[in-house]
């Protein structure tokens, strides 16, 4: 409660705050939302603040920056089953079995498996995740979220799927059949099945601790219209600040955004064998795959930085990094100072 019409004032005290410029600080004190003081317990102003808190020795840090979500897809896996801690190709499907039974609704939905961890060594096929989950759309998204495994009703909704660039033929997707299942599935999602997952993944990071979050949409991502939901949800509770991307060239939306970056993808993941490196994989008759070149790089960079916004891109490969590197040099040159 404020008083005499100013801002609440709270001091902690008793604790452990971390503080580069005032080294072994055990107290705080905010006004309103300003640190206006911090030190030590017996410095401390008590009399000025309006409640006393006392941390009986817990660590108080400055909040944390996630500068890497997609708040919906956090949503949706943190209320899905988690196959992360898996042993085996057959530990997986047994979780599957068993999380099917208990998941309502259209869609299964696991998320986290890493077939490098597994004896078999591979991913699950459409035939044994059909033997888990029954004749039921499922979508087991790997630990890089840059391939999954399907299921054959999943299929059935969309044919034309299997003709896609990364169907694999045996259940397994990646690059443009992989994001044509994700948008299966999220066709089977509700609106307001969007918002309860988007305000699901918020208070779960305001729960580690993470006061700001950069949230790196894109068209094969989440539609555009999850940052008006987010702002509406911001509206409704405090919850952790959204600074938003959109990973696009601007002209595709040119929308309020702090830049159109982040999964602006210029190749893949090393884990899917989609990121592009200049060797094959040691694993993999392939060396990845490069969605965007070098010169697509500066057209972008030029357009956003025209635009005053932030231009950037996901690379991980050897080679993806390369064409970046070299498409920023020739925007710069063609920018000037």
């Amino acid at each position: 409660m404020s008083t005499m019409g100013h801002p609440p004032s709270v001091l902690l005290r008793g604790g452990s705050v971390y503080a580069p410029g005032v080294p072994g600080a055990t107290a705080i004190l905010t006004v309103g939302a300003t640190v206006a003081w911090v030190g030590a317990d017996s410095d401390a102003p008590s009399r000025d603040a309006d409640q006393v808190v006392e941390l009986q020795g817990r660590l108080l840090t400055p909040g944390f920056v996630d500068a890497h979500t997609h708040l919906a897809s956090t949503g949706f896996a943190l209320a899905s089953l988690d196959l992360s801690t898996t042993t085996s190709l057959g530990d997986a499907l047994g979780s599957l079995e068993r999380a099917g039974a208990d998941q309502p609704g259209p869609v299964v939905y696991a998320h986290g498996w890493d077939e490098t961890r597994w004896a078999e060594g591979r991913a699950p096929t459409a035939a044994e995740v059909d033997r888990a989950v029954g004749h039921r759309v499922a979508n087991l998204s790997r630990v890089d979220a840059h391939s999954a495994g399907v299921s054959t009703a999943l299929l059935e909704r969309m044919p034309a799927l299997a003709g896609l660039d990364g169907w694999r033929g045996d259940g397994a997707v990646e690059r443009d059949a992989h994001h044509a299942a994700r948008g299966v599935v999220d066709g089977l999602r509700t609106a307001g099945d969007r918002v309860r997952a988007l305000r699901t993944a918020l208070l779960h990071a305001a729960s580690r601790g993470i006061t700001s979050v950069h949230e790196l949409n894109a068209p094969h991502i989440a539609p555009y219209s999850d940052f008006a939901a987010i702002r509406e949800l911001s509206a409704e509770q405090v919850l952790p600040e959204v600074v938003a991307y959109w990973g696009a060239p601007p002209g595709d939306i040119d929308g309020d955004v702090a830049g159109y970056a982040g999964d602006f993808c210029v190749d893949g993941a090393l884990g899917s064998r989609t990121a592009a490196l200049s060797q094959p994989y040691a694993d993999a008759d392939t060396s990845g795959h490069l969605y965007l070149d070098r010169d697509q790089v500066r057209r972008h960079v030029v357009a956003c930085t025209e635009r005053d916004r932030q231009a950037g891109f996901h690379a991980i490969g050897d080679r993806a990094l390369v064409e970046v590197v070299a498409g920023c040099v020739a925007a710069a040159d063609e920018l000037g100072d």
